[in-house]
């Protein structure tokens, strides 16, 4: 008789499904009867230590191969090593389901003799462990070609998350080895797999449903019956068991149930605990298993993004990529995101996105014949508030996340609703509710797309997003099991199998009053990404604008002279490379170290590329004779002084010069706007600036401010002389401090906020200072000390010709686990501060009034951030840092992080950065704060070689209104594409006015 002991009978409902406790679990749970019969293979031969991208038909041919056994190991880590085994079906199996088993406690993949990889394996004690692979299965498609008696296995010494040695995010071992653990044929016993697939149902509905729901008691009541039924011996119970399991499974829903869309999914990280090589084989290992289950599950739909992925795939293995691209026409392999990689949301440029896009839908157009009207982006930490404006100018209707779960402090409130970006546009947007990219498509997230749906009221059907994902895998058999049995089940949302595009339409049709989220969506997490691996940060931020300096320079070119080549194809293959980078566990530094091997390769390449390309423009460049004074390149579009150093034998008459300590001469150049120029200008004598001693104080002084620097380096007193205003009057500005960094457990990702109560000023030690320049045209102030273990060499300069107080920052950084900030604190009262995000700016809280607020102690922004009241603030400006934290009247940007995982050399070394100090009187956009972060970050760059030659090529007649980008079309080689944006936060007209003939002016996306 069954008594009601609730809590009893699911903990023997979970024996039976696994026995796990057990350790003769193989007599107990219904799973451990599938393999009854086993055998072993005729012979296992291996071709060891072979390259990671070994031509097949070298394999077929190799006279390598020599005979090994289960039990032996192989490695060391990021080895590969090829397997032969043969086999022989008796004659007893013919009729019967086999599968071949294989585990090296590793990833590997199935090959046929032909040359077609079919299949993924991971060996590894997880959920994620697969090691079966279907020979044969009656009433099914025939076997594939060639697999009579013969496979071939490509085993990497890698395992789904690389080779962390005590840890998954720990530096990954170097020698590791890896153990054939199996290799065997046996018969699958389908009816016990189908008896365990109806168990599953009924365990999962027993502990999900509401404890009140009869649906839950009639789970627990059967399953415990069942429970009574089932014998490992007696094979006619198994049906008996069915028969049980049958009653409750075929009860169905009503017409007002929620819907679920189950789409396989599986999410590749382009790369993170592996480098990208090995992601090509992941690809190839997690696709070519999604097209095998297709055989034997019709209904099941599949999807992927990022084009980068796909093209590896086409070039390493052209005979997936077709059979990929014929399962795209029949919607049952779906392209989606849009983009070349899943990029990080915080860090790139406006432009940078952009590429992604035009670059990611351009591949999918060419080899897909569609684009994609979802953008996928599940893994991101942060999206910025520009996105949705970007997203729909690529053709993107839909957005799709769900990082936004892992909020440490505030609980997003929606599931279902329309984003908002800073100039009004909208993506409708959907975080699947199980809270998850890796679903493992059981009852109990199926539930949970119901229970923790945030918008019941207003939309009738929800996403699901299944599959083992970051390292690839994707559905397994149970997987598909599982969401057959929940198309229509009673007490839980049916599972609606459809395309992806066809679940956003039936979204879009039948949502109600969708609530609408207006400005970024900000990640309460993994803050440090804006930080860590601080090179990175710099070599993107200077490749993305040497990329732009390129393009201007060749499109100015292409303008002037019929003759000269675009060297489109170039410049696209580095943008791709820069775009690769950007992936979001690359820039954002939470990768291994090898990774940022890679990566620096690729930088290198991106800078010698392009500084070849602007050299081999400038010798081709239309004129006459070259001129005896440097030529300068303004990209910017708008007129602007800047210092500039020539060599002597250029130095121009009757201009103001200073002698540099490098032996050459600064002067001031005028430059125009988007254009060339060779006119330099004199600095009237009472706009010169100059630095004087006063006991151990250094005042700094030129014709905007009057700054007294401190024995220590750090900023006393900032007296601004048109708005006769003292900027500091409680703490040093400058001011260096240290804090301890130990997040939970995500170390290079995270910056937690009790981080805030470990403040400590740096305690310098040996420190020197010295004038290196004092005037007339610059002066500078040298402030060297060293501090724990690391030390830091810092140039404080001023011009005539900016309003900022520079600071050219080395940092010899060789601490661990520390978070070094730079502080300065003002006199400013405002209750927001405003940031520069892509295309634009944010303002964000300076207080901690709500959780929200307080959430934000560490934000992302890019080259400024501005603190101002009425009439007067101050921005900090930089050259390649993204971390910043604005907070009572005090901006302080974090400059270096020092994480051990996983990465254990993060950050060690030297660091080199520039920020300044702008204090402004009115707003910072009357204050051209914009247009000064800008030129420090673009610099003037000069030619020895160019004619003579003072020509702006474009002109706009609003402020407002920045030209950003100057291209050749896509395929339209006469055509030149300029990308402006409003920056100023309104609307407005503007002129553009060009040194050239146009014919015909069009906008595009």
């Amino acid at each position: 008789m069954y008594q009601k002991h609730g809590r009893i009978t699911l903990e023997r409902l979970e024996l039976l499904n696994d026995g796990k406790c057990y350790l003769d679990s193989d007599s107990i749970s219904i799973l451990s009867q599938v393999y009854l019969k086993r055998m072993s293979v005729s012979s296992i031969e291996v071709w060891r230590n072979t390259d990671r991208f070994t031509k097949f038909s070298d394999v077929l041919a190799s006279t390598a191969f020599i005979p090994v056994q289960t039990g032996s190991s192989f490695g060391p880590t990021w080895s590969t090593h090829w397997f032969r085994v043969k086999f022989e079906i008796p004659d007893e199996w013919k009729d019967k389901e086999i599968h071949f088993l294989w585990d090296s406690c590793s990833e590997a993949s199935l090959w046929s003799p032909q040359g077609r990889i079919l299949q993924g394996f991971n060996g590894s004690g997880g959920d994620d462990r697969r090691a079966e692979f279907i020979l044969r299965r009656p009433q099914h498609p025939p076997p594939n070609d060639g697999l009579e008696n013969e496979v071939y296995i490509e085993m990497a010494c890698n395992e789904m998350f690389g080779a962390g040695e005590g840890g998954m995010i720990q530096p990954p071992s170097k020698e590791k080895m890896f153990c054939l653990k199996q290799c065997e044929l046996a018969v699958f016993e389908r009816e016990i797999w189908n008896l365990y697939c109806d168990f599953r149902i009924l365990f999962d509905a027993a502990k999900t449903l509401p404890e009140e729901s009869k649906r839950r008691q009639d789970a627990l009541y059967i399953a415990n019956q069942i429970c009574n039924v089932f014998s490992s011996s007696d094979p006619s119970s198994w049906s008996h068991c069915r028969q049980l399991a049958a009653k409750y499974l075929q009860q169905t829903n009503g017409s007002s149930v929620h819907k679920v869309t189950p789409i396989g999914h599986c999410h590749i990280d382009t790369a993170w605990l592996w480098p990208y090589a090995e992601t090509h084989r992941k690809c190839a290992r997690s696709w070519a298993t999604a097209l095998e289950y297709m055989k034997y599950y019709d209904s099941y739909t599949f999807c992927a993004s990022s084009a980068q992925q796909y093209d590896w795939v086409r070039q390493d293995y052209p005979e997936l990529f077709h059979r990929i691209q014929s399962k795209v026409k029949e919607e049952r392999f779906e392209v989606v995101g849009g983009t070349w990689v899943e990029f990080d949301g915080n860090i790139p440029s406006g432009e940078s996105i952009v590429r992604q896009f035009l670059y990611g839908q351009r591949f999918f157009q060419e080899h897909f014949s569609k684009t994609c009207s979802e953008f996928f982006m599940p893994d991101t930490f942060g999206y910025c508030a520009q996105l949705p404006q970007i997203m729909k100018q690529a053709g993107i209707e839909y957005f799709v996340t769900q990082k936004l779960s892992w909020n440490l402090i505030n609980k997003f409130p929606h599931t279902t609703f329309n984003w908002k970006g800073i100039d009004g546009t909208s993506v409708l947007t959907h975080f699947p509710p199980a809270d998850t990219y890796n679903s493992n498509a059981r009852l109990d997230q199926m539930y949970m797309s119901l229970s923790n749906n945030k918008d019941l009221d207003r939309t009738t059907i929800s996403l699901m997003l299944y599959g083992h994902g970051d390292g690839g895998g994707g559905p397994k058999h149970e997987m598909l099991e599982m969401i057959d049995r929940m198309r229509n089940l009673q007490g839980v949302p049916c599972a609606t199998v459809q395309p992806i595009h066809s679940f956003f339409q039936e979204l879009e049709e039948s949502s109600r009053d969708l609530c609408t989220w207006t400005g970024e969506l900000y990640l309460e997490l993994h803050r440090g990404t804006y930080t860590t691996q601080a090179w990175i940060k710099r070599y993107n931020r200077l490749c993305e604008l040497l990329l732009r300096d390129c393009e201007f320079f060749c499109s100015v070119n292409l303008l002037l002279s019929s003759a000269f080549e675009y060297p489109q194809e170039e410049i696209e293959t580095l943008w791709k490379l820069l775009l690769l980078n950007q992936f979001h566990d690359v820039l954002p530094g939470t990768s291994i170290g090898m990774v940022y091997g890679d990566s620096l390769k690729h930088y290198e390449k991106i800078q010698t590329s392009a500084n070849s390309l602007i050299a081999q423009t400038a010798k081709s460049f239309s004129g006459s004779e070259a001129s005896a004074r440097p030529v300068y390149l303004n990209s910017l579009s708008w007129s602007r002084k800047e210092l500039v150093e020539v060599n002597k034998h250029q130095k121009p008459d009757n201009v103001t010069c200073q002698e540099s300590d490098n032996g050459k001469i600064l002067v001031a150049a005028s430059a125009v706007a988007c254009g060339l120029g060779s006119a330099f200008c004199s600095i009237e004598s009472e706009n010169h600036c100059s630095i004087r001693i006063e006991g151990n104080v250094h005042i700094m002084e030129n014709c905007y401010f009057s700054a007294r620097i401190d024995g220590l380096g750090r900023v006393s007193s900032f007296y601004i002389k048109d708005c006769d205003r003292e900027l500091i009057t409680n703490a040093p500005a400058n001011q260096f401090v240290i804090f301890e960094d130990v997040p939970f457990f995500w170390d290079a990702w995270d910056i937690m906020i009790y981080h805030l109560e470990t403040r400590r000023e740096l305690e310098a030690k040996n420190i020197q200072i010295s004038i290196v320049e004092n005037g007339p045209l610059r002066i500078s102030l040298e402030i060297q000390f060293n501090f724990l273990a690391s030390s830091i060499h810092q140039t404080i300069s001023a011009s005539t010709v900016s309003p900022t107080l520079k600071f050219s920052t080395k940092v010899n950084w060789k601490e661990q686990r520390k978070l070094l900030k730079v502080e300065f604190p003002t006199n400013i009262v405002s209750p927001v501060a405003t940031y520069e995000i892509q295309y634009g700016h944010l303002q964000r809280p300076t207080h901690y009034n709500t959780s929200w607020d307080l959430a934000k102690f560490e934000v992302c922004g890019h080259r400024w951030a501005d603190l101002s009241e009425y009439d007067f603030g101050l921005s900090i400006l930089n050259d390649n840092k993204y971390s910043y934290s604005i907070h009572a009247g005090k901006i302080s940007l974090t400059l270096l992080k020092a994480p051990k995982a996983p990465d254990a050399s993060c950050d060690i070394g030297e660091h080199f950065f520039t920020y300044e100090m702008f204090p402004h009187s009115g707003s910072f956009q009357q204050a051209r704060v914009i247009q000064r972060a800008y030129e420090l970050n673009v610099p003037l760059r000069v030619f020895d070689s160019l004619p003579t030659i003072n020509q702006s090529y474009f002109t706009l007649s609003k402020d407002c209104v920045i030209l950003d980008c100057v291209k050749q079309a896509e395929d339209r080689p006469t055509t030149l594409l300029l990308r402006l944006y409003e920056a100023y936060g309104g609307s407005c007209k503007t002129s553009l006015s060009c040194h050239f003939s146009v014919k015909r002016v069009v906008t595009c996306n």
